[in-house]
């Protein structure tokens, strides 16, 4: 095995020779204006507030920012301006965007890429039409899997998750399910010992439902946001490419990424959670976009629709 640190990108996509100062606010105008857009924007108003100076090198760097935002024009960029301009001409939440950046743990980060959230930010306007996969996964399990227990379903499907795409892991929660109802043994599953371990918790009344800073953390959160958690944030590897940061590793080779540690974790976390306090959004929500987003992004995407991809399982 080998292992190896992600590459250092210099982001020369955009400028931010004077943005640097304000870049940290710029993912809640964002947010804030994907409710609020405004078609009528006045990028001479929004630059002339930020800077007190609206120089043709600011507005320079403003277009630059949404042309990046825009990820290569998937985006348009006019409609990245109007969502910019909303949210800086709806904001009030500055105390809980101060508090966020005064903190150790988003000072941590920003210390390894100072750049990240605006990467992040990007993944999560491109995913923003999958903002409530969690609650609309759980209304598919309560509409396609009649007379089940949901939450005990949704606790092996969590279980069942890690190192899973969806089609695999909806079968496994599936297989998993019928042993736990049937009181069979789970050890001939075919499942990564981990998650082997959480079922048997599972069939225990052992499995954890509050998270903590275990190897588990990502389960029970994901576990969480699909019973109703607004407030979970599920971090994977998905995740930390879309905050472009953690390790990766050559196994097999093929390319993947180490799990989150915990400080990164915690940093993810609240950043989700800051954004959303400061947004209106649901923190699930904003894992949910940024999930998908960097997903979409990818050269291998794959549609992460869980009534398609459950119906046709039922179905054979």
């Amino acid at each position: 095995m080998i292992t190896k640190k992600n590459s250092k990108k210099k982001y020369k996509e955009f400028k931010v020779k004077h943005l640097r100062p304000f870049i940290d606010t710029i993912p809640f105008f964002a947010l804030k204006g994907i409710k609020t857009p405004i078609k009528d924007y006045d990028t001479y108003a929004l630059a002339e507030s930020l800077f007190d100076d609206a120089e043709g090198n600011v507005l320079e760097e403003i277009y630059d920012l949404t042309e990046y935002l825009s990820d290569n024009n998937r985006i348009d960029p006019d409609y990245i301006m109007q969502i910019l301009y909303g949210g800086w001409d709806g904001f009030d939440k500055y105390e809980i965007s101060n508090n966020l950046f005064a903190s150790q743990k988003f000072q941590l980060i920003r210390k390894q890429n100072k750049l990240a959230i605006v990467h992040a930010l990007k993944c999560i306007i491109v995913g923003r039409d999958h903002a409530n996969w969690y609650a609309d996964t759980y209304k598919t399990f309560s509409e396609l899997l009649i007379g089940y227990d949901l939450e005990l379903f949704v606790k092996a499907f969590g279980a069942t998750s890690p190192m899973s795409h969806l089609g695999s892991n909806l079968r496994f929660a599936l297989e998993a399910y019928e042993c736990i109802k049937k009181g069979k043994s789970v050890e001939k599953l075919n499942l990564i010992p981990p998650a082997k371990a959480m079922l048997r918790d599972l069939q225990k009344g052992l499995f954890e439902t509050v998270a903590r800073n275990t190897t588990r953390r990502k389960v029970v959160n994901f576990t969480n946001a699909i019973l109703g958690d607004t407030k979970a944030v599920v971090v994977d590897s998905w995740m930390l490419k879309a905050y472009d940061t953690g390790r990766e590793y050559i196994w097999n080779n093929k390319s993947y990424c180490r799990s989150p540690g915990v400080y990164v974790y915690d940093f993810i976390e609240h950043h989700l959670q800051s954004l959303a306090e400061g947004t209106g959004f649901e923190a699930r929500q904003l894992t949910a976009m940024a999930w998908a987003g960097i997903r979409i992004m990818h050269s291998k995407y794959k549609e992460a629709d869980t009534k398609k991809v459950l119906t046709q399982i039922l179905s054979t």
